[in-house]
């Protein structure tokens, strides 16, 4: 594990930890201090939190928006809502109609990092 610098695509630069063979996508957004272990793969539109801690292939952790949401064993909670991956894929429009209309840019991105951490 080693300290290095990330540019965001906004420009901004901040420090991270990072494993010997993890790799990040060239559009990744990464939050100052964040630690991504060895193998952790970063999809190219991710979103990564300040301090937030990546394993290899564990589970992802964020904030977006005004909800929390995690990825693991294949399911992604968002706020109060936990459902396998594919379930929420295609029904972000339908959920947010259902739960709070204002998330659904959020849920979208969010949708999308998960779906590229579990690739």
């Amino acid at each position: 594990m080693k300290e290095q610098k990330h540019t965001n695509p906004d420009g901004t630069i901040v420090p991270i930890w990072v494993g010997d063979r993890a790799r990040i996508g060239a559009e990744a957004t990464i939050g100052a201090w964040a630690t991504i272990g060895d193998r952790a793969r970063i999809g190219a539109e991710a979103t990564i939190g300040a301090e937030a801690t990546i394993g290899a292939g564990e589970s992802l952790h964020g904030f977006c928006g005004k909800y929390y949401w995690d990825v693991y064993c294949g399911k992604l909670r968002y706020g109060c809502l936990t459902l396998p991956i594919a379930e929420w894929q295609g029904k972000e429009k339908e959920l947010c109609e259902e739960n709070d209309r204002t998330a659904l840019p959020n849920l979208l991105r969010v949708v999308r990092t998960a779906t590229a951490f579990l690739l």
